[in-house]
């Protein structure tokens, strides 16, 4: 998500800056300049909302932030550098044995300090 929103983002802050500058760049103060950055920013934020809505969107999908919690967008998932990930089946089917585990930690509170999950109390 930073690579696409922050490369956008950045490159339109160059553009305005530059459409903005003037000819003369040796009178304006260190003060302007950090004046003139900061109307960029805003002006760049504000056309990233208005025309790159879909950009934002996207980005929020291929990390999966905005995505369903049931899984069925996970197919819009993106990791750079694995352009074959598919992501399966991330529910775990239910277990009467672990689940019978996890109401014996529950019911003895949990896991304590140097407590094995698979030793009984007071065993080395």
């Amino acid at each position: 998500m930073d690579t696409i929103l922050n490369k956008l983002v950045k490159d339109k802050i160059a553009d305005i800056l530059e459409e903005t500058s003037s000819t003369d760049q040796h009178n304006i103060t260190v003060g302007e300049r950090r004046i003139a950055i900061t109307h960029a920013i805003a002006a760049a934020w504000l056309w990233l909302h208005q025309y790159k809505q879909d950009s934002i969107i996207k980005a929020f999908e291929q990390t999966g932030i905005s995505l369903c919690p049931s899984g069925k967008d996970d197919h819009k998932l993106y990791v750079r550098g694995l352009p074959d990930l598919e992501v399966g089946p991330w529910q775990l089917e239910s277990d009467s044995e672990s689940d019978d585990e996890f109401v014996y930690f529950a019911e003895h509170g949990g896991l304590q300090p140097g407590l094995q999950p698979d030793r009984p109390t007071g065993t080395t």
